[in-house]
């Protein structure tokens, strides 16, 4: 269900800008950015951190995209949100807890990272950050082609690149030593 929502927009775009335009795409992108929120609190009735982020993010650029009146903008706003996102992970190293940590913690309450977990995600943090400028310096370069490619790079081509991520991190984590389980005290005999 999430990667269909994770499409949706990308589909409701293209189809939405071939018959009305840009600004229209943008908007039911920011609609769908709306929905994933939506559809998340009906889900579990909690707002998930991570989905408001990337809708909040899809709102303040869309919004400045169709306030600028330039269609040059709307096809950099993407570039910037990927460079911004990646400069927030980044960045988060720098506090106790990552924002991939803080999202681990929320997805997983009852099993807290270990050490060598956390050192995983913290490497993680890194490698998302660096698929996302690489995703960014990609898209920047397609703007400059046209909007046909554009859509492409900005859509399949970025869920091909996380896919791939996505794999090599499986590899990563097949890899990890295996987890081991906090020990208990042992009983003590009553006199």
């Amino acid at each position: 269900m999430q990667l269909l929502l994770g499409i949706l927009p990308l589909i409701a775009f293209y189809v939405v800008d071939s018959w009305y335009g840009l600004r229209a795409g943008v908007g039911v992108a920011m609609g769908f950015g709306l929905l994933d929120v939506g559809v998340g609190w009906l889900r579990t009735r909690r707002l998930n951190k991570m989905a408001l982020f990337s809708a909040g993010l899809v709102l303040v650029l869309g919004s400045l995209s169709l306030l600028s009146d330039n269609e040059s903008f709307i096809l950099w706003s993407p570039v910037i949100g990927d460079a911004v996102f990646a400069a927030l992970l980044v960045g988060s190293l720098a506090m106790p807890v990552s924002i991939l940590e803080l999202a681990w913690s929320e997805a997983n309450p009852e099993e807290p990272l270990d050490e060598v977990m956390r050192q995983f995600v913290r490497g993680l943090t890194v490698r998302f950050a660096l698929n996302l400028l690489l995703h960014a310096a990609i898209t920047g370069w397609s703007t400059t082609q046209g909007k046909d490619l554009w859509i492409i790079v900005s859509g399949p081509v970025q869920y091909a690149m996380f896919g791939i991520q996505i794999a090599f991190e499986a590899l990563l984590v097949w890899r990890l030593p295996p987890r081991t389980e906090p020990e208990s005290e042992p009983e003590q005999s009553r006199p």
